[in-house]
């Protein structure tokens, strides 16, 4: 099968875009012809170096996101050029089937357009279904209405990544007869980097030392501020307790003034790591305090990597086999001060991990997803 993978291009670090990277390397190694559409600005290069060295063939256009545009969705709906543009590109790949991959409800409107000028049987995934009004955007319910008309009349069904944003979806677009389905977001299955000790090393950690990690954008939505009350609250109860924060954003400079506040020699901060795993496996503890967003890449990777994980109770929320977790409203002392509990709590995440959220398990989904298309679409024709 040719599967062209259009990424609408809102940022190569994104979970949303790096679920791509995922994706399109399992269903290589299932056999599939693998492309990936994406925008040829500069910040998608590092996905594209990525894909390309799994083997996928990658087509750079002059696409721009939607945030890239003074009018945001309110511009992109028409921009016709972007429309067109696409149009020509897919079919010069000649797909068996497309998968729009869209951060939000609102971004890419104009490729869902385009979608409708081509004969070619399509897929679209969702990461972040909350609505312009929830997020506080400007212009709010203008954007939400154009982005619910947009929707309810896609040719396309549309996946979400987790069980919360399927119902939200659902909501969003009532009373709409659009196909709504979940496939959960998968991680692939590899074992532990072996670089603890050199990273544990680069922020001068001892062997005794036990390091609580999380990665994510600083951005209010990830509740940094959170992330920090929680070290304000553990580093007087274990002297050999470290904090590390693995990202950028903009609320970076108030994030170091408050860590430089409570003890900037146990709480670090990293900008963006492309080896991810290898911090990973540096790490002790994982805590992901995100107060929204769809299914966590960082906090599937840390299960996969046999952390013991700790997350916000908005996050429990999102997928049914997540309510196994812990939140850290509900405390846990007990993981810093006994080795035999984290190291249980850790196998219990592994196993959930291993049960509902590798890339495999993800990208057969996809697969029965594309042939039920097809078939569909053999069907009208």
């Amino acid at each position: 099968m040719r599967i062209l993978l259009v990424s609408t291009s809102s940022g190569s670090q994104g979970g949303g875009e790096i679920f791509l990277h995922y994706l399109g390397k399992a269903l290589q190694q299932m056999g599939h012809e693998v492309g990936l559409w994406v925008s040829h600005h500069s910040r998608m290069e590092p996905l594209c170096q990525r894909m390309a060295n799994d083997g996928v063939e990658i087509l750079r256009v002059p696409y721009q996101n939607t945030y890239d545009l003074p009018g945001r969705s309110l511009q992109a709906f028409w921009h016709w050029g972007h429309r067109d543009l696409a149009i020509e590109s897919w079919r010069a790949w000649k797909p068996d089937i497309i998968h729009l991959n869209k951060q939000n409800l609102e971004d890419g409107l104009d490729l869902v357009r385009a979608l409708h000028g081509i004969n070619v049987p399509a897929i679209g995934t969702i990461h972040i279904t909350q609505s312009a009004e929830f997020l506080q955007a400007s212009n709010a319910r203008l954007r939400d209405t154009l982005s619910r008309w947009a929707l309810r009349r896609s040719p396309i069904p549309w996946i979400t990544v987790s069980d919360l944003r399927r119902q939200d979806l659902i909501d969003f677009l009532s009373p709409s007869s659009a196909a709504i389905d979940t496939i959960y977001n998968g991680i692939p299955h590899e074992s532990p980097a072996q670089a603890r000790r050199d990273c544990r090393r680069a922020l001068g950690l001892s062997p005794e030392d036990l390091l609580v990690t999380m990665v994510g954008r600083l951005t209010a939505q990830k509740s940094p501020e959170v992330f920090l009350d929680q070290a304000a609250h553990m580093l007087p109860l274990n002297a050999n307790v470290h904090f590390l924060w693995i990202g950028s954003g903009d609320a970076e400079k108030a994030f170091d003034a408050r860590r430089k506040q409570l003890d900037s020699t146990r709480i670090h901060r990293l900008p963006w790591q492309d080896d991810i795993p290898s911090w990973l496996s540096a790490s002790d503890i994982y805590v992901h305090t995100a107060a929204y967003e769809g299914l966590p890449l960082a906090l599937l990777e840390a299960m996969g990597q046999r952390l013991p994980c700790i997350t916000s109770p908005n996050i429990l929320q999102e997928a049914a086999p997540l309510q196994a977790l812990r939140s850290y409203q509900d405390g846990w002392k007990d993981l810093l001060e006994h080795a035999d509990t984290r190291a249980d709590y850790a196998h219990s995440c592994y196993r959930l991990f291993h049960q509902h959220f590798t890339a495999d398990q993800m990208a057969r989904r996809y697969e029965t997803a594309y042939e039920s298309q097809l078939t569909r679409q053999r069907a009208i024709a």
